[in-house]
């Protein structure tokens, strides 16, 4: 299992208690989160293959990526 694969199934685990739902997550972190989180999440998974993901100001990824793990640990006010 390859470090994408991984952090796939924590994200499930996180979002919907199980890691079956692997493919669900991009429309479910939309929905929740909108756009922008998704391509956030993208991204990590890229990061996790040897080939990585392309960041242009890391520090401003990891301040947003931040900013959506506090928004993901208090689903109430995430708006839905």
């Amino acid at each position: 299992m390859d470090g994408a694969e991984k952090l796939a199934k924590v994200q499930a685990l996180a979002l919907f208690g199980g890691i079956r739902r692997v493919k669900e997550i991009g429309e479910e972190v939309r929905a929740w989160y909108e756009a922008r989180a998704a391509h956030l999440i993208r991204q990590c998974r890229s990061g996790a293959h040897s080939t990585g993901a392309r960041i242009a100001d890391a520090l401003a990824f990891m301040d947003e990526v931040g900013t959506l793990a506090q928004r993901v640990r208090k689903p109430q006010e995430a708006g839905r």
